[in-house]
């Protein structure tokens, strides 16, 4: 009975405990091509053969939410989009728990040369996890982390 209860045991342990963290870059394109979602972007070559204008970008974005200029005469709008979250999630077994909370709003900036648009930035993120647990492989059971 004892030796029963064990190996069920030990199987119900398997699994990993790990967290999972969003970490932010920021992403810049030359030549970009805007989508008709706020804020989204591709690399014009492979969608557009000219460069977009301001009046471009007004008819699809509508106005931004701030514009600004540099020291080397470019002008930047920038859009807000979505909301941004930072946190933590840790994993126990093979649940998640989210303990995220939001941050502010995502942001795109787009410079402009006179009326070409020549450059856009945009906030990005990645989901990194560390995580360790006991899984079973065909001789038995390996713990790993990663």
């Amino acid at each position: 009975m004892i030796k029963k209860t064990l190996l069920l045991s030990t199987l119900l342990l398997t699994g990993c405990v790990g967290v999972l963290y969003r970490q932010d870059t920021e992403r810049s394109l030359e030549k970009p091509a805007l989508k008709q979602d706020k804020g989204e972007i591709g690399d014009y070559q492979s969608e557009r053969s000219t460069p977009y204008t301001k009046q471009d970008v007004l008819k699809l974005w509508g106005e931004p939410a701030h514009k600004d200029m540099l020291p080397n005469g470019h002008e930047v709008w920038t859009y807000s989009h979505g909301l941004s979250w930072h946190g933590y999630m840790p994993m126990l077994l093979i649940v998640p728990i989210p303990l995220m909370a939001p941050a502010g709003t995502m942001k795109t900036h787009l410079e402009f040369d006179g009326q070409k648009l020549v450059k856009a930035s945009y906030e990005d993120f990645m989901m990194k996890l560390h995580a360790c647990g006991l899984l079973p492989v065909p001789h038995g059971f390996s713990f790993t982390c990663y």
